[in-house]
């Protein structure tokens, strides 16, 4: 990965580790221990303040880039963590991982904010729009996915998975308002 002013490059190894290459002085800036196995993603936050790594050990970690410090391990996946992506505004990450999921997780308290499903397959790719509003994840079933990322999206995704319950005949509250009412799905 690149960092955002591109004098670096970060790279991950089979090896465990995490290779800071300068490419203005061709050399290795330093080396980030601290997976326990190999390294098979790596993502500079667009402030360039912040590295993120994954790992087939199931974690990722964040390392404050001026030091070449460990912030935070973060855990949740139950298997590889195969990407890493950050939100434009450096606030959100998102992970991929063979456990078929994704996740969201607040980098400044390194709490999940939300786990998407729906793929059959390992997630091998998580990448943010520019603008921040869709999360774009490709998996090995062959499919490519976009999940919107703001409240309106939201809101459309979950208004057409749930339409058929809520309009269906047998459905207690089926005359009741919902949000879904007054936030129809296209």
């Amino acid at each position: 990965s690149w960092s955002p002013n591109g004098k670096a490059l970060a790279i991950g190894s089979m090896d465990k580790t995490v290779t800071l290459w300068s490419v203005v002085s061709d050399q290795v800036i330093t080396t980030l221990n601290g997976h326990r196995d190999a390294v098979l993603s790596v993502s500079w936050s667009p402030d360039g303040k912040t590295l993120a790594t994954g790992s087939a050990d199931g974690t990722v970690k964040l390392w404050k880039m001026e030091s070449g410090q460990l912030i935070s391990t973060l855990e949740g996946h139950s298997n590889w963590i195969l990407s890493v992506s950050w939100s434009p505004d450096s606030k959100t990450l998102a992970t991929s991982s063979r456990d078929e999921t994704v996740k969201l997780w607040n980098v400044t308290n390194g709490q999940i904010i939300a786990t998407l499903q729906g793929h059959q397959g390992w997630v091998a790719s998580v990448r943010w729009s520019p603008d921040g509003k869709t999360l774009a994840t490709s998996s090995y079933d062959g499919t490519v996915r976009l999940w919107p990322m703001t409240i309106d999206g939201l809101l459309d995704k979950a208004c057409a998975y749930l339409k058929p319950y809520l309009t269906h005949p047998d459905h207690p509250e089926r005359n009741t308002p919902k949000v879904c009412d007054y936030h129809p799905s296209p």
